[in-house]
């Protein structure tokens, strides 16, 4: 017949991925609501796509726009921000750690730069005063000008591989929120329609990282199916969400 009996139904769940994906956090969450049906699962279950993420690996950025929810099935996965003395500073990856060494470059180029034009100025001003017999010769508005362009033209030339790798800018970020085997991370932003709030990482422990992928538009067919669970989901949200903070 076209559907199957209630209590082969029944027995589905706790048979899908293995068993894991009734142990999910991501599920767990909707008992405090009421007792969740087969349909529930097993419609979740035809939804997830699993991958898989190597140690170091970023799972998304601060700012990207949210399209998925990350059922974790093995591995360890970490919200990972900047550290400061004020504390952590949620960020995204290029940005920060790009701008810290280009702007290191920068002042270590116009730094000697400055200093070979110093020694330039220094010997061409004791030629023109040994030539003209004076001891007072400032430099003309063209010199401006040209050291202006020169530092214009040293902070706008791309950095080479050899003085990024000397940059000394520590490039690690570093976690404060850990999501183990059967917890969930991402749903918040799916749920509000908004752009990442922190950047997610897959943390070294020796193994890959192995998630379910919920795309954000079925998590929402789910919701309009089962509308109860859809407030469970928000409210652990925010509750999860407090904690991350």
């Amino acid at each position: 017949g076209r559907h199957l009996p209630r209590s082969v139904l029944g027995a589905v769940p706790n048979g899908l991925f293995c068993g894991k994906l009734m142990g999910s956090k991501f599920l767990q969450c909707c008992t405090a609501v009421s007792v969740v049906p087969p349909r529930l699962p097993c419609l979740l279950a035809i939804h997830l796509t699993p991958a898989e993420f190597v140690s170091g690996e970023l799972i998304y950025q601060m700012h990207d726009f949210a399209f998925n929810i990350y059922l974790v099935q093995k591995g360890v996965f970490a919200n990972v921000a900047k550290p400061s003395p004020a504390g952590g500073e949620d960020c995204m990856v290029q940005d920060w750690v790009a701008a810290a060494a280009h702007e290191q470059v920068i002042k270590a180029r116009l730094s000697k730069e400055a200093q070979r034009e110093k020694t330039r100025q220094n010997h061409s001003i004791r030629s023109l005063q040994g030539a003209m017999g004076t001891s007072s010769i400032a430099p003309s508005a063209s010199t401006f000008t040209s050291a202006f362009a020169k530092r214009m033209s040293i902070a706008l030339t791309p950095i080479s591989p050899e003085e990024d790798k000397s940059s000394n800018v520590e490039r690690t970020l570093f976690p404060y929120r850990f999501y183990g085997q059967g917890n969930y991370f991402g749903e918040l932003e799916c749920i509000l329609g908004k752009g990442r709030l922190s950047t997610v990482r897959c943390e070294n422990v020796g193994v890959n990282g192995e998630v379910l992928i919920l795309k954000k538009r079925d998590f929402s067919d789910l919701v309009d199916e089962f509308p109860q669970f859809g407030e469970a989901w928000a409210s652990a949200a925010w509750r999860r969400e407090a904690m991350r903070l």
